[in-house]
């Protein structure tokens, strides 16, 4: 499983020297950047308007379905195939941060493409790992001034975590991360990968873990698209 994204996004000139690139002639020369020629079939299937007009949120999720969520879907159904008992997740939470700019409990804001306040929904790479130690503390180190970051838990973050170690601890001690305690007692059952022919993921927010069936399918079926058409070229 996963959180979000690696590549380098247009940032929001919130953290000095960065610039402001914001709109649509930042998002372009982004996408251009990244994925070249392709930059136009691209566009097209990451259309500002699905994201506010956002060009940070557009070129994230472009980076995010490409490099990262589709690639290790692809590689989590390899190991099905294989004979590999696999449950796959996506962390699906952002902790805003205590102080503006800068200050990250998510690295998102650090890296200047996301507000400090950002959607509930906001995760950047990794960000999930605090939840599986229950740690209320971050390590700052990308945004220039290294340093540690208090970061504490709200009550139905503190949840999150208990619910997130309870998974993590039923899969090293039995193998599922369902046994020893993992599901039961307001926790969601969270379907093997690939049982019944079913390729369903648990999202893990606030809320709760919640099933859901072919995550990012639209996504993942153009990226593999594309790089057949860029491939035969």
């Amino acid at each position: 499983g996963t959180a979000a994204f690696y590549g380098t996004a247009p940032t929001l000139g919130n953290i000095a020297p960065d610039p402001a690139q914001l709109g649509d002639a930042a998002y372009e020369t982004a996408l251009k950047g990244a994925w070249g020629a392709a930059a136009r079939a691209v566009r097209a299937h990451y259309p500002l308007s699905r994201f506010g007009g956002s060009a940070q949120a557009a070129f994230v999720q472009a980076d995010a379905d490409a490099y990262v969520l589709c690639p290790q879907t692809e590689a989590a159904r390899m190991a099905v195939a294989a004979g590999v008992a696999v449950w796959h997740y996506e962390f699906s939470h952002f902790m805003p941060s205590p102080t503006a700019p800068g200050g990250g409990c998510d690295n998102g804001v650090e890296l200047d493409v996301v507000e400090a306040g950002a959607s509930a929904t906001w995760a950047t790479h990794g960000a999930e790992v605090r939840y599986v130690f229950g740690s209320e503390q971050n390590h700052d180190t990308l945004s220039g001034r290294p340093r540690i970051a208090d970061c504490p838990f709200s009550p139905a973050e503190r949840r999150l975590s208990d619910e997130i170690g309870a998974y993590w601890a039923g899969l090293a001690r039995g193998g599922d991360p369902n046994s020893g305690g993992g599901a039961g007692g307001g926790r969601a059952w969270w379907p093997a990968y690939g049982a019944g022919a079913n390729w369903t993921s648990l999202v893990l927010g606030v809320g709760g873990g919640v099933a859901r069936a072919q995550l990012h399918g639209s996504a993942c079926n153009f990226w593999t698209q594309l790089g057949g058409e860029r491939s035969a070229k």
